[in-house]
C-alpha cells in the first residue's frame, strides 16, 4: 500500500501518543496536533491522507474542524472518536461530516479496518 500520512488530533497527549504509536506500527507516517486549529494548519501545509480526530477539545474542537474541512472541495476522510462523553452522539458527528466514529481504546481494530479500506480505496 505504501506509507500514507495520517493526522491524529487530540488534546490529551497520552491518548494522542497511544493512537500515534498504534498507527505507526501499521507502517503509516503519523503526525499529530493537539487542537483543531493546529490540525487545519497542518492540512493546509502538507498532504494528509486521513484524519483521526477527537471531538471534545479546546481551541478548535472536532466539530469545528469538520466544518472547516467540509468547506474544502477536497478533504481527507475523517475518523472521529471520543471518550465516553454523554453529550457526543454518533449521529451528530456523522451529520457534521465525519466518515466514521468510534470510542477511544475500545475500537482501535475498527480504526485499523477503516483506514485499510479508506487508504486502499479510490476515495483518497
Amino acid at each position: 500500500m505504501g506509507a500514507k500520512t495520517i493526522l491524529v488530533v487530540d488534546d490529551d497527549k497520552t491518548l494522542r501518543d497511544e493512537v500515534c504509536s498504534y498507527l505507526s506500527r501499521m507502517e503509516h507516517s503519523v503526525i499529530s496536533a493537539d487542537s483543531g486549529e493546529r490540525a487545519l494548519k497542518i492540512i493546509e501545509d502538507q498532504a494528509v491522507h486521513a484524519v483521526v480526530c477527537d471531538i471534545i477539545m479546546p481551541d478548535g474542537n472536532g466539530y469545528w474542524l469538520l466544518e472547516r474541512l467540509n468547506e474544502r472541495s477536497i478533504r481527507p476522510p475523517v475518523f472521529c472518536f471520543h471518550s465516553a462523553n454523554p453529550e457526543v452522539k454518533k449521529e451528530d458527528v456523522i451529520d457534521k461530516g465525519a466518515d466514521a466514529f468510534f470510542s477511544k481504546f475500545h475500537e482501535l481494530e475498527k480504526l485499523r479496518e477503516w483506514l485499510k479500506k479508506k487508504l486502499n480505496g479510490s476515495s483518497i
